[in-house]
């Protein structure tokens, strides 16, 4: 969870780019993005001014992300010599 703590006008640029849509989502002040942490996405570049946003992490232990336990799998698996095994799981861990 991203919420916003500053106006568009206070900077240029910035927001949270999401990978798999290709694109960067800026949210208005007091407004709130949201997605799993399983999805791929960072910080969008700021060329003026400073943004500020508060983080929260919400995890539970009922709902496994299944993205990141396949990557683990697909790493232990690797080493352990199971590479057409290991290459199942990282195509799992990128499956959307």
């Amino acid at each position: 969870v991203n919420i916003a703590l500053n106006s568009f006008e206070e900077y240029v640029g910035g927001g949270t780019w999401v990978e798999s849509s290709g694109r960067s989502v800026r949210a208005a002040l007091g407004s709130v993005i949201c997605h799993p942490s399983s999805v791929r996405h960072a910080g969008a570049p700021i060329s003026d001014g400073t943004r500020y946003i508060l983080v929260a992490f919400c995890i539970s232990d009922l709902d496994v992300e299944h993205s990141r336990r396949f990557l683990g799998d697909g790493v232990a698996l690797a080493k352990a010599g199971r590479v057409a095994d290991a290459r199942t799981c990282f195509q799992r861990s990128v499956a959307e």
